[in-house]
């Protein structure tokens, strides 16, 4: 759903592209601006309450962001993503690492920084995940590499006394082709809405 917000003189406030699940109460905010020359006056926070008012009461909005990286230059805006989340109430996380296929995620390497994540206040770590890159390839070399750095992750994690939560990696065409990647869920939304593209029959039902 692509939205745009006027004050009643007809002025812009803002934008959100938002992607809605096919049952209609998962939305995912993939994109919430206000203009430059207006931010700071709490209007974000606004246009996220109207948000609320304007879907039914029971939807389960979601935010996406980069992690931290450690870099103070690059972090500011990142860091202010994140404190205007929990400020409008955003409390269950899925810390996301990225085990080679490149689309944002914490870095499998950089334990020091995932630590840093789980030791953020005010947020419930909820679940755990990464994506495959290639899930609809042929052979298993990539994703077995993925699932490999993804295990390392989540053992080290554990042995320090972290609770991840919900691990998940499986997209629909790794779930229905590698088993072994199911771990606590796998993510089908492909599946269900006729999407694949890797050959697998499948007939599934919501």
């Amino acid at each position: 759903d692509p939205l745009c917000f006027f004050d009643d003189e007809g002025t812009v406030l803002g934008y959100a592209l938002l992607w809605r699940h096919s049952d209609g109460r998962y939305i995912l905010i993939d994109y919430l601006c206000v203009p430059a020359e207006r931010r700071n006056r709490g209007i974000g926070a606004k246009l996220f309450a109207a948000l609320r008012e304007y879907y039914p009461c029971d939807t389960v909005f979601i935010w996406e962001s980069e992690a931290p990286t450690g870099d103070s230059t690059q972090d500011e805006m990142i860091l202010r993503r994140l404190g205007f989340y929990q400020r409008c109430g955003a409390k269950r996380v899925h810390v996301k690492v990225d085990t080679g296929m490149g689309r944002f995620g914490v870095d499998y390497r950089d334990m020091a920084q995932i630590q840093a994540i789980y030791g953020l206040e005010g947020l419930c770590f909820e679940g755990i995940y990464s994506h495959f890159g290639k899930a609809y390839e042929k052979e298993y070399n990539l994703c077995k590499l993925q699932m490999e750095r993804f295990m390392k992750v989540l053992r080290a994690l554990e042995e320090s006394g972290v609770a991840v939560g919900m691990r998940h990696i499986a997209s629909s065409a790794a779930a229905l082709r590698f088993p072994e990647t199911w771990l606590d869920a796998v993510r089908v939304v492909s599946a269900l809405v006729d999407g694949l593209f890797c050959g697998v029959p499948v007939k599934l039902q919501k």
